[in-house]
């Protein structure tokens, strides 16, 4: 069985299949809501089993893009799209680079002096706790004081959700109204 979908359009297809169970989990995983100031050394886990779950929709396998990065959706969706206006393209091109800015981007937080970069964060605590045991990035974030890492961590969860809920409404409004089709 193939690992990548067959078409463009299976790959839209398997995005909001897989968009829909991110959404559903993250209903199960429910975040502290308002806005608080915390010292808190520690990242709460429904954040971090939320960000485990983007990571397919922003990360790059060993062929590239990953079958339902945001760069692959925005380049399918340009394929089978078949109305009238752009709005709905333009936004997932803009979402897609969006992505990119947010995970390699030179953003960073200045705390006590030291710089740090937020996707550095990101990808030290997805390589080295979440989801392998890179004892490298583990110990990076170990190094680095909780308050910061639970900063960096909600910022760029809160970046990659709401590019992801967006490309899954656009996604599935042009579904609904017949705006998608596979080219032959």
């Amino acid at each position: 069985m193939s690992r990548k979908p067959p078409t463009e359009m299976d790959r839209l297809i398997l995005f909001v299949e897989l968009a829909d169970h991110y959404l559903k989990a993250c209903d199960e995983l429910p975040l502290e809501t308002g806005v608080s100031i915390s010292m808190s050394e520690e990242v709460p886990l429904a954040l971090e089993l939320r960000l485990m779950l983007l990571r397919k929709f922003v990360e790059q396998d060993r062929d590239g893009d990953g079958n339902v990065h945001l760069r692959r959706v925005a380049s399918a969706f340009g394929e089978c799209f078949v109305g009238s206006s752009p709005v709905y393209q333009e936004n997932l091109t803009l979402y897609a680079a969006e992505v990119g800015r947010v995970l390699e981007g030179k953003t960073g937080m200045v705390a006590n002096g030291v710089q740090d970069e937020k996707y550095g964060i990101f990808y030290d605590a997805l390589y080295g706790r979440l989801m392998h045991a890179d004892w490298g990035r583990n110990s990076a974030n170990l190094g680095r004081a909780g308050f910061i890492m639970r900063a960096a961590l909600t910022d760029i969860y809160l970046h990659l959700d709401g590019l992801v809920r967006e490309a899954h409404f656009s996604i599935t409004s042009a579904l609904e109204q017949g705006q998608l089709r596979p080219r032959r």
